[in-house]
């Protein structure tokens, strides 16, 4: 049976999986290691390999037709072409190479034209038009990810400490104290200048469950919501026909009440946009790339 492998390479895990002409899943495997070719290229390397052997050993490679490999830090790695290089030279079979971002679009949009809106600890937005892509935000977290968990968590602790600083007493600071487990603002503000952004922003998740009975929750996560989606609209005035929107990424895809904000903003803009969440893991992107992109494989 012939299929494709499409492997989703991020900065935590990797996830590989073969696919049939059919579009259906044969095997998949997830590794918990670093897939980002900037951070570090050799294990990177040595990992994707692994797990194209992987599949060889439940599904021979000679009926695989070829390997779409989405990895992090493409964009600003100067050895993408050696990599291809030494995955072809290895397995002898056709390699497309691109960013993880290009690969969740392809999966996302079904392989279709329009609009991807990423919120998870970052976040960016991405339009697809005929294999071109623009972009608009995912400038990082000191400068931009607005809407992301981070940008949450970071509207979230403003407010807090603007309230301290104002002596003003408010419902949002004593409930997110308690939901969250500190004692206090300053054990707060000591908790998260010992950790990471990826730490950080796992505070977003508080206000999102308060959100629902508490006012400025409420406003923290529309806000942020309506930031993002005003970046969707800055790019849909470029593409004006892109009327299809994938919506990425755990903020987006999980949180109800700032899922409904973005899209209402945004269908206040364009009445006719349909919005997209796929179920599936982003290496199956590496199916559509192959029913739109077949006939151009190169050997």
């Amino acid at each position: 049976m012939e299929y494709v492998i499409g492997i989703d390479s991020g900065g935590s895990h990797i996830v590989i999986q073969a696919i049939n002409l059919k579009g259906k899943e044969l095997f998949e495997f997830t590794s918990v290691s670093c897939g980002n070719i900037l951070i570090d290229y050799s294990a990177t390397l040595e990992q994707i390999k692994k797990l194209i052997f992987k599949v060889d050993g439940n599904l021979s490679l000679s009926f695989c037709k070829v390997i779409v490999i989405g990895i992090a830090g493409l964009s600003n790695s100067k050895c993408a072409s050696k990599f291809k290089e030494e995955i072809f030279n290895c397995f002898h079979l056709p390699v497309v190479l691109m960013t993880d971002v290009s690969l969740g679009m392809w999966n996302v949009l079904s392989g279709e034209d329009g609009t991807l809106a990423i919120a998870g600890t970052g976040s960016a937005v991405f339009a697809k038009s005929k294999n071109k892509i623009d972009r608009v935000g995912g400038w990082g977290y000191l400068i931009g990810d607005e809407g992301s968990g981070y940008d949450i968590a970071r509207r979230t602790v403003k407010f807090i400490t603007s309230s301290v600083d104002h002596h003003l007493k408010d419902d949002f600071t004593d409930l997110f104290l308690q939901k969250s487990g500190f004692d206090g603002v300053s054990d707060l503000i000591s908790w998260i200048y010992s950790n990471d952004r990826d730490q950080i922003a796992t505070l977003a998740k508080v206000t999102a469950e308060i959100a629902p009975t508490n006012s400025q929750a409420l406003t923290i996560i529309s806000n942020a919501a309506n930031d993002l989606a005003k970046q969707v609209i800055i790019l849909l005035k470029r593409n004006p026909k892109n009327l299809l929107i994938g919506e990425s990424g755990g903020v987006l895809t999980t949180n109800t009440i700032y899922r409904k904000k973005f899209e209402i903003v945004i269908k206040s803009f364009s009445p006719k946009m349909k919005f997209v969440i796929s179920s599936k893991n982003n290496s199956y992107g590496s199916y559509f790339w192959y029913k739109y992109n077949k006939e151009n494989i190169e050997s």
